[in-house]
């Protein structure tokens, strides 16, 4: 059977192009590719699942490992091989698993010296069942992917980014394609070792659908901390006790080492538990709490946004304020209805409607005089509104007879008495609503003020009465708890505890809503946004959604010819603007496409850049109005 001939080579089509080019085929005419030609379709990302699957076999059964079960996204007799765990044509969840050094095919499915929770194959059936038992409703696929050549035991090979580099580039190819064949699917990418600084070289250039990004026993990701990665994903990180990793150099030197431990509280990723957990390679054994905690990211039930009903994993440590007495009670929703506020001729708050849900961190985000502080004054039955209503577990708050212990809120950290001592200030608010006195030594330890609880409030720095101001928030155990700019006057070390903190909160079921401005704090924060600008409501949904709609890839091109690339991109569904300094930033296209577009229409490029957009870009992308950004009349 003849084909029609691509314009481009298979091997050279981008994913996109492949899958378009194989969707234009006969069933016939596929079938008879697969039989001419395995090893090419066998490797292409793009081309239909079952198709690939077909390829692999046959190589497969050519080969010394014709007896290996299961289904094959790849494989390379040369050492790459893909096991796909589930129905990857159907799946909404999918995770890949990116392995470290000394994975080879040889081991694939045994493992290095015979053990088999190092194996790559039995890694992944784990935690597909594991996936499945967190939610059996969710239809999952879990990949075995090992796409690169690993490095081998010590060697220098260990410590540089040569082959982490190449293995990013192949890995992006896979995700794009899997992007292609499930376009609505959410992808976790989870990293084992050196897999977690091949991760680390591709986040920038992923694409929104992958939501999270989990790595454990990392040396370093080859970035100081998340915000370098320029990713739109939550990162997690783990490292067990009995993990030799630990005795790496958190350091980069001359291209030698992956800088920071993605553990290390400066990097600022979301911890998960690793009870359980006997070394470095039993991250995805039975029994653990990683596993527990991994199945529950990739189900999208993860340890920062369990519903409060959920069981946490065994061995999960709750933290300090698990210690210190926290009931953990279940949050309660707290609902905006039509709510407006004028001053005068000034509308602070113009008809706005939300809700905000228990166990995860919501983060209510605008610029300065959005009118976010107005709103939360509302909620809390300090001022009234001028129609509409706001109510905390379907009741207004002001009706609530249990005040602190039903919610805690920070809204000015300076509004205290000075001349009191910060034991005293928290004791007179535990008296006033009925609290133990425990509960204010158990706040000021949990705070770190319990050194300073008797010197005068008035002598305490702004980052001192921001954590006075969180202790009193904390004092009555409350299961919903609002904070308006909370981050104010800390030190990064108290933005990181703060980090951590809310995210323990919302793990416990509690409600949590957070106040910013600072976009950038939200991203590694929150879990879903309410974004408003002068008081009107612009999104209302999770944090990767929000960022996906206009913050996602972005293109830097530099041309000769802007004029003649701009319609082009255009017209193949790109969205491009022209920067200050005479480049093009285009949205909608990857990087592959923009330079197939530019070939085809004779434009020469000189830059080609691709980085993720940021929270703040998204916001700037989703407000037709700039001056929407700028300060507006609500406080």
């Amino acid at each position: 059977m003849s084909l029609p001939a691509p314009v481009t080579p298979l091997a050279r089509m981008t994913p996109a192009a492949v899958h378009e080019y194989l969707s234009g085929l006969s069933d016939g005419a596929r079938r008879a590719l697969v039989v001419r030609s395995p090893g090419l379709v066998g490797r292409l990302d793009g081309a239909p699942a079952e198709l690939r699957f077909a390829a692999n076999r046959r190589l497969l059964r050519a080969g010394p490992y014709r007896d290996w079960p299961g289904n094959y996204l790849l494989y390379d007799p040369a050492g790459r091989a893909v096991l796909v765990v589930g129905d990857l044509p159907r799946a909404d969840r999918i995770a890949v698993l990116v392995p470290g050094s000394d994975t080879r095919l040889a081991d694939f499915h045994t493992g290095l010296g015979g053990l088999a929770h190092r194996a790559p194959a039995v890694q992944a059936t784990t935690l597909y069942g594991a996936a499945r038992a967190a939610d059996p409703d969710a239809r999952v696929a879990v990949l075995a992917w090992l796409g690169y050549r690993t490095p081998r035991g010590l060697a220098v090979e260990v410590a540089r980014g040569r082959l982490a580099a190449a293995g990013a580039d192949a890995l992006l190819r896979l995700v794009a394609g899997l992007v292609v064949l499930r376009p609505d699917a959410a992808l976790t990418l989870l990293g084992h070792s050196y897999g977690s600084v091949v991760i680390g070289r591709a986040a920038a250039y992923l694409p929104d659908q992958v939501r999270d990004i989990a790595v454990y026993g990392s040396p370093g990701m080859g970035v100081p901390d998340v915000a370098r990665l320029r990713t739109g994903a939550r990162v997690w990180a783990a490292r067990a006790d009995g993990d030799w990793i630990r005795w790496v150099p958190g350091v980069r030197v001359l291209g030698f080492g992956h800088g920071r431990q993605p553990t290390r509280a400066r990097f600022g990723a979301r911890p998960f538990a690793t009870a359980g957990v006997a070394d470095h390679d039993h991250y995805l054994a039975p029994g653990t709490g990683s596993l527990a905690d991994l199945a529950g990211i990739v189900v999208g039930c993860p340890p920062g946004v369990r519903p409060r009903d959920a069981p946490a994993p065994a061995g999960t440590d709750r933290g300090p304020m698990r210690r210190a007495g926290v009931s953990g009670q279940g949050g309660e929703v707290i609902d905006v209805e039509h709510l407006t506020k004028r001053f005068g001729r000034t509308t602070a708050v113009d008809d706005l409607t939300f809700s905000v849900l228990p166990g995860r961190v919501t983060g209510f985000l605008g610029p300065n005089g959005a009118g976010k502080s107005t709103t939360l004054r509302l909620v809390l039955g300090l001022n009234e509104p001028t129609a509409g209503r706001a109510t905390v577990g379907g009741r207004p708050f002001r009706s609530h007879p249990r005040g602190l212990r039903h919610v805690g809120a920070l809204l000015d950290a300076g509004d205290v008495h000075g001349g009191r001592s910060a034991l005293a200030h928290l004791s007179a608010l535990a008296v006033a609503n009925r609290i133990p006195p425990r509960r204010v030594h158990e706040v000021l330890d949990e705070v770190g003020l319990s050194a300073a609880a008797r010197r005068r409030i008035g002598g305490f720095s702004l980052g001192m009465k921001q954590r006075l101001g969180i202790a009193a928030a904390l004092l009555g155990d409350p299961p919903v708890l609002m904070f308006d700019e909370p981050l104010n006057g800390l030190d990064p070390e108290g933005v990181l505890w703060v980090r951590t903190l809310f995210r323990r909160l919302a793990r416990e079921g509690r409600t949590v809503f957070v106040s910013s401005h600072l976009m950038t704090e939200m991203e590694h924060t929150a879990d879903h946004l309410v974004v408003i600008g002068r008081g009107r409501l612009i999104a209302d949904e999770s944090l990767a959604a929000f960022a996906a709609r206009g913050g996602g890839l972005r293109v830097t091109v530099d041309t000769p010819d802007p004029a003649t690339l701009t319609a082009a991109l255009d017209a193949a569904g790109g969205t491009v603007r022209p920067a200050a300094d005479g480049t093009l930033t285009v949205t909608g296209l990857t990087a592959a496409r923009i330079g197939e577009v530019a070939l085809a229409h004779r434009v020469s490029l000189s830059q080609l850049t691709a980085r993720s957009g940021s929270l703040e870009e998204a916001f700037l992308d989703q407000t037709a109005d700039r001056a929407e950004y700028l300060a507006g009349a609500g406080r």
